[in-house]
């Protein structure tokens, strides 16, 4: 037998519902199936999809339709756990619905996105060349293991062990960590789990200290300054205007600047959305530097001050991460979060519960952040942001894409639900390549203007 066929001792889970823990530490629920004359892996049918499944005719049994009706395993082991749902308690994870978010009504929405393109050119006049030399400045993905962080790279042993993959790869990031979550959740391959947390650890060191570095030392000629000080202007002489403010960077840069000149403080996870008090709101999708899944008293006591060394060391998995040394099993699991955990795939898993994301300043927590992957894509933050998020989409009439290039794919799906949007400016030298991929998202008939950089666009005061 081999891994990529059901283990004979599991056969009772091709009749019973069941829960199957990955050690990537998502968890599936169905029913185990083999596909006829398919030996390279088998599935699971989530129970949703059961009925569909069991009309398929016989011609219609191939890998390709099971696929798309459930998860296709290639190896049995990367399955860590399983038990059937009808021996577990009814209430078997927590019911944690988040708080009740207030939607109100608002006359004008604009939404505004940020990508690495803004944060890596925040500054203009002379601090726009020191700041391009400087060894912290905030990096373009390609750029986030290069030397001018050495320090810090050599301080993460799954940082120092990946980065020569990377450099004979051509520094294709985005590609390179591709492959390794192919490669794992394809085959049981630990170690590439535990250096991908490694490097979670990294990135949220690094995009704190340049976070801090910029906000201290690029204050006075800083676009991101600027540009919440127009907010502002615009927010006090229109008051039935919303600024919504959509951020896909780690970095907390314009965090700050807007907390500075709105004088808010950002305190707790809900202050970003919080429409009742605030004069705009901000999300983060791929997580932030600043987030994260707080450690319990006892594994900080145990580790130390270094956890991140500790996890590596221990070769401790996503799954043990999430479900043993963050707390217990049941209640690091929401049951609402079946429905948001799908990433770009239509079909619900659970995962760790993101209603548990908390703001993290020096505290030792497991962060919050998105790898940058090429095409595997999700929310990482808070449900009740994403439901926030679903109305802000319903409401924005204009949209204005400053340094990013509209390549995240769930969230160009959300987009597609954007009924209102009469205009897209797009602030970014190449505006072809943007206008294409958002053209095959934003259904209304809208206009497309081309603003060159992020400079011109606050000069041009075009908020």
């Amino acid at each position: 037998m081999t891994f990529s066929q059901i283990p004979i001792d599991w056969f009772s889970f091709m009749t019973n519902p069941s829960r199957f823990i990955t050690y990537w530490g998502d968890i599936y629920s169905g029913t185990l199936f083999e596909c006829p004359n398919y030996k390279n892996g088998f599935f699971i049918i989530p129970n949703n999809h059961l009925q569909e499944f069991q009309q398929l005719k016989e011609e219609e049994r191939t890998p390709e339709r099971y696929r798309k009706l459930g998860w296709e395993i290639n190896d049995y082991r990367v399955i860590i756990e399983k038990y059937r749902i009808e021996h577990v308690q009814k209430k078997e994870f927590n019911t944690n619905h988040g708080p009740t978010i207030y939607n109100p009504p608002h006359a004008s929405v604009d939404m505004f996105i940020f990508g690495a393109g803004a944060s890596a050119n925040c500054c203009f006049g002379d601090h726009k060349q020191r700041y391009e030399n400087d060894n912290l400045r905030s990096p373009l993905g390609y750029d986030i293991f290069n030397e001018r962080y050495d320090v810090l790279c050599k301080q993460f042993e799954g940082v120092k062990i990946a980065i020569p993959e990377f450099e004979l790869k051509g520094n294709t990031i985005e590609e390179c960590l591709e492959d390794d979550w192919n490669r794992y959740s394809k085959t049981y391959f630990p170690e590439l789990v535990i250096r991908h947390i490694n490097i979670q650890f990294y990135l949220q060191q690094l995009f704190k200290g340049i976070s801090n570095h910029v906000t201290e030392n690029y204050y006075r000629k800083n676009l991101y300054q600027l540009f919440a000080s127009q907010l502002k202007t615009k927010t006090v002489s229109k008051p039935n205007y919303l600024p919504v403010v959509v951020n896909f960077n780690y970095d907390t840069i314009l965090d700050q600047f807007l907390d500075k000149t709105f004088n808010y403080q950002t305190i707790r996870i809900e202050d970003y959305i919080d429409w009742q008090n605030r004069s705009f709101v901000h999300f983060k999708p791929h997580g932030s530097s600043n987030w994260g899944w707080k450690f319990p008293k006892e594994v900080v006591s145990e580790y130390g001050n270094n956890i991140p060394a500790a996890i590596y060391k221990e070769k401790i998995t996503l799954a043990e991460l999430y479900y043993n040394l963050l707390g217990e099993y049941r209640n690091m699991v929401s049951e609402y979060s079946f429905g948001y955990e799908k990433g770009n795939k239509p079909i619900s898993k659970h995962s760790l519960d993101k209603f548990q994301i908390q703001i993290v300043n020096h505290e030792p927590a497991y962060p919050a952040m998105l790898l940058p992957f090429k095409e595997k894509d999700e929310f990482v933050m808070p449900y009740h942001h994403q439901r926030a998020l679903q109305n802000a989409f319903n409401n924005a009439e204009r949209l204005f894409v400053v340094g990013w290039k509209g390549s995240e794919q769930l969230f160009l799906e959300k987009l597609e639900e954007a009924t209102k949007i009469k205009e897209v400016i797009i602030v970014n030298p190449d505006f072809e390549m943007v206008k294409s991929n958002l053209e095959k998202h934003i259904k209304t008939d809208c206009t497309y203007t081309h603003v060159a950089d992020f400079e011109t666009f606050i000069k041009k005061e075009m908020i």
